[in-house]
């Protein structure tokens, strides 16, 4: 499928171009969208002044179990035993020897 030229100062494009799509694609697009701006809509007007999501709604969005969500805020908010380990390794320690220098 070949997309029409980007308009540029020196060569202006045509303020119409049409695409030719088949209908079926089209029709899931269509859906697609509406289903989109439904879910906006619904999540405006439950509440309008919240910048947080409750955690059904992002089960819902995700389309996961609660107890799928359980478990994914457990493992997101406690590290894993791999990076655990590899962050106390890691940290400074001190030595007799080199605290008694001085």
């Amino acid at each position: 499928m070949r997309f029409p030229p980007k308009a540029t100062t020196q060569h202006p494009v045509s303020s119409m171009t049409m695409i030719k799509v088949l209908e079926e694609e089209w029709r899931n697009l269509h859906d697609t969208l509406e289903q989109i701006i439904d879910f906006i809509t619904r999540c405006n007007a439950d509440d309008s002044s919240s910048e947080w999501f409750e955690s059904d709604e992002v089960r819902e969005i995700l389309g996961i179990s609660p107890r799928r969500g359980r478990t994914t805020a457990t493992n997101a908010s406690s590290p894993s035993p791999k990076s655990a380990a590899k962050s106390t390794s890691t940290a400074p320690t001190s030595t007799p020897s080199s605290a008694s220098t001085g």
